[in-house]
């Protein structure tokens, strides 16, 4: 996120995958913030927003951030992530949401592994 971007991160989102994508925010639909994972690495907390949503296009952009390319659904788990982002797509492919909340991941330890805590984001009101 840019300084400016702070407060906006579905901007910051958008931008993103203009930048590396070459896709355009017009031709994003239904983009929704699903999942906000909080790890803390030395003496950082990190905190990074994953949005889902849809398109119609199907020519992305050569970049310098590695290969593009489209897969199926099914072979989310396939694929090599981080480790907190592994256990988000595990918890999204076998935890499904239809209400689509936002899930709020906390990375911790257990007997010396990453152990993610899962909560639904949901105002108390």
């Amino acid at each position: 996120m840019e300084t400016n971007e702070l407060n906006d991160p579905m901007n910051t989102c958008l931008r993103e995958i203009k930048e590396e994508t070459g896709i355009a925010k017009e031709n994003i639909y239904n983009l929704k913030l699903r999942y906000i994972i909080i790890r803390q690495y030395k003496n950082i907390i990190r905190q990074n927003y994953i949005y889902f949503g849809e398109t119609n296009t199907i020519e992305l952009l050569k970049t310098d951030e590695g290969t593009l390319h489209w897969i199926n659904e099914n072979e989310l788990l396939a694929k090599e992530y981080t480790r907190t982002y592994t256990e988000m797509m595990r918890h999204f492919t076998k935890t499904p949401d239809p209400e689509e909340r936002i899930v709020v991941g906390i990375a911790g330890r257990l007997s010396g592994k990453l152990k993610m805590n899962w909560s639904i984001l949901e105002d108390f009101d």
